[in-house]
């Protein structure tokens, strides 16, 4: 591993370069992308905005401020993810902690998000206020972004590792949300109590061959919300056929799914009687959410 070149003394501007070049170098990466996450660092360690930053490229920054940065990039070119360092991230415009036993929000689930908003409000006039249920919720990104486009809802956020469910009850109440109940529990045993008239999920999908192959920064995410057996389709089988019982008429279960996926998930609903299945496609083409309606 290469160190940084510890430089004091020195301005803004000539911070973001260095750190830019650091990463562009260590992490083999664009040098947008390492001038972007170089930019996020500094903002970190000096409590500035960009705006601040980019006004005062010249400003001299402290020596301890600056080995707080340096500090920062080392630990970043590990592969250490810049969303753990920084311990927040934004999903849908609301910020979200995010630390070490939680899955990042990724811009791909936002699909989702928009997919179930969508439903709600094209469906208001069956659905005046929807009972919601967001299995696997991580984080709880779809929760609360479904929850506060959607006042008139009960959002249930189901999440089984402690460690995540840590950090949901934390983004439920960061982001002041008073229509969601958060319950640490497994879906596969959670009996709801209600007709659920939306179900989402964004379930572990990906299989031991793309295990081996992950990229170095998602290693460091939970596997236990990465991965699933029966070649990644286990979570589709058991929550399509588990949970159609428990969806209203007219009701909907969506999913994320991975980018080879879709046809298979499409299939597994229709196996268990989900009708009018569709595939939404996400910014680059690939069908990253599956929907299916209860007749």
């Amino acid at each position: 591993m290469v160190d940084i070149c510890r430089e004091y003394n020195i301005s803004y501007a000539k911070a973001l370069f260095k750190g830019k070049t650091f990463l562009t170098n260590c992490l083999e990466i664009q040098q947008n992308e390492a001038g972007f996450e170089t930019m996020v660092l500094l903002q970190y360690v000096t409590k500035n905005t960009k705006s601040y930053i980019l006004m005062n490229m010249n400003s001299i920054l402290s020596d301890d401020i600056l080995e707080n940065f340096y500090n920062l990039l080392q630990l970043r070119s590990k592969h250490y993810p810049l969303q753990y360092i920084i311990g927040e991230w934004e999903f849908m415009g609301f910020t979200f902690e995010v630390g070490e036993g939680v899955l990042i929000p990724r811009s791909d689930t936002e699909i989702l998000a928009e997919t179930a908003i969508s439903f709600a409000l094209s469906n208001k006039s069956k659905f005046p206020y929807l009972n919601i249920a967001d299995l696997c919720s991580g984080s709880g990104c779809l929760a609360v972004s479904i929850s506060k486009n959607i006042e008139e809802s009960n959002v249930t956020a189901i999440e089984l590792s402690p460690k995540a469910y840590d950090y949901l009850v934390k983004n439920v109440k960061k982001n002041n949300c008073n229509n969601i109940h958060t319950l640490n529990a497994d879906i596969f045993e959670w009996e709801p109590s209600n007709k659920i008239d939306l179900i989402v999920s964004n379930p572990p999908y990906i299989t031991d061959e793309e295990m081996s192959k992950l990229q170095k920064e998602v290693t460091y995410e939970p596997k236990m919300a990465l991965y699933a057996d029966d070649n990644g389709l286990e979570f589709y089988k058991k929550i399509s056929k588990r949970y159609f019982n428990y969806v209203s008429s007219c009701g909907m279960l969506a999913f994320e799914v991975g980018y080879t996926q879709s046809k298979q998930v499409g299939n597994i609903m229709k196996q268990y009687g989900w009708k009018d299945i569709c595939y939404i496609k996400d910014f680059y083409g690939i069908e990253r959410v599956v929907t299916g309606i209860h007749p």
